[in-house]
């Protein structure tokens, strides 16, 4: 099967290396949100501490200490749909990546069919005198002869395949290990600039977005806010813009949406998620025109029930405000916007309910 390639069904370009173009293995992400293979990722640093992405022209540089292993990209990849590796010998199962036991199913495609040689044949005589019976009974003794080796070779595939499930459990095990290494990290570096994000329990959180227009011609991603919870013994919320607009809003509108992370105390508080939210683009100008929509979860979306990755898939508003409205001095000012999400606490259990504070930040690219 080492010789097989695997063709994934309808990749997403955001799952691909854009140093080698094939599917990302063990993705790596670089600060500007884009993402490289680790194996293509020496090829791309070399001896040098400074990486620059050439994805789409971004040109922006990352240091080496800045790129961790995205987790969430791995996931999404090892979910995706695959051909099985026999579709030349007729097979079309399709399957997810981690769902393709390598080996398992290479013998069960290239095995002569039995009903082929066990039916009625009849005494038919070829150009060169043997019969069709005869030619049978000759390819049926082979096969008998080499059935016993097939056999041990499958059980031996077998036994390779608990051995490669073996490996991917260390290997899924150091993949946690790391993310949780570079969580530790992003809270460290967080902490030691002063920034106070990660002690926000108001349920307001003000998000400060600079150089918007560079960062809309250069990447079609997401991009996340820092986390912050709802009320002191909350939810775990982040926001995630699109400025380019996804789904009904893109290329047309600014897309707004709102993340249910896994919290601290998610087994202590009720699920589905059913607080109600407000996201705003806040006016510059006299803060009289500020744009809002609110909207309450449904409880029956997955995007609102208990986490069980580090995010759930993002909900709110595809088509948040035009751009043409958006790209005034009204809400862009210094080529900074700033966005606000508030969430009803309530009639939270807590009744923790305090007025947000607003914090300076940049956000972090990643794919919806």
């Amino acid at each position: 099967m080492s010789d097989k390639r695997i063709e994934f069904l309808n990749l997403s370009i955001e799952l691909m290396c854009w140093k080698c173009g094939e599917a990302l293995a063990n993705p790596t992400q670089l600060s500007c949100g884009h993402r490289v293979c680790e194996r293509c990722l020496d090829d791309v640093c070399g001896s040098q501490d400074e990486i620059i992405c050439k994805m789409d022209k971004c040109g922006e540089k990352s240091r080496r200490n800045e790129v961790f292993m995205d987790m969430c990209c791995h996931r999404q990849i090892q979910d995706s749909k695959v051909h099985c590796p026999n579709r030349e010998n007729g097979c079309e199962e399709v399957m997810a990546l981690k769902d393709l036991k390598l080996g398992t199913n290479v013998l069960e495609h290239n095995t002569p069919q039995r009903g082929i040689l066990d039916g009625q044949l009849v005494d038919s005589i070829s150009d060169d005198g043997i019969s069709i019976r005869q030619e049978v009974e000759r390819v049926s003794e082979t096969w008998k002869n080499i059935h016993g080796p097939v056999g041990e070779v499958k059980k031996q595939n077998k036994e390779v395949a608990v051995d490669i499930e073996d490996a991917h459990k260390v290997m899924r095990k150091v993949d946690s290990l790391t993310l949780n290494v570079t969580l530790l990290e992003i809270r460290f570096n967080e902490l030691s600039r002063g920034q106070p994000w990660i002690a926000n329990h108001t349920g307001v959180f003000i998000w400060k977005l600079q150089n918007y227009s560079d960062k809309r011609k250069q990447t079609d991603h997401g991009i996340n806010s820092p986390p912050f919870y709802s009320s002191c013994y909350g939810y775990k919320i982040c926001g995630r813009v699109y400025l380019n607009g996804d789904g009904l809003g893109q290329g047309t509108h600014l897309s707004f949406f709102v993340a249910i992370m896994k919290g601290e105390f998610d087994a202590v508080l009720p699920w589905p998620f059913r607080q109600r939210v407000t996201l705003t683009l806040m006016d510059q100008n006299n803060g009289k025109e500020h744009l809002s929509d609110t909207f309450r979860p449904d409880p029956e979306s997955s995007s609102f029930r208990r986490p069980m990755t580090d995010m759930n898939v993002a909900s709110g508003c595809p088509r948040f405000v035009e751009h043409s409205r958006l790209e005034t001095s009204t809400y862009l000012q210094d080529d900074i916007l700033f966005l606000k999400i508030k969430v009803d606490v309530n009639d939270l259990s807590d009744g923790a309910s305090f007025q947000g504070q607003s914090y300076e930040v940049e956000g972090e690219e990643e794919g919806r």
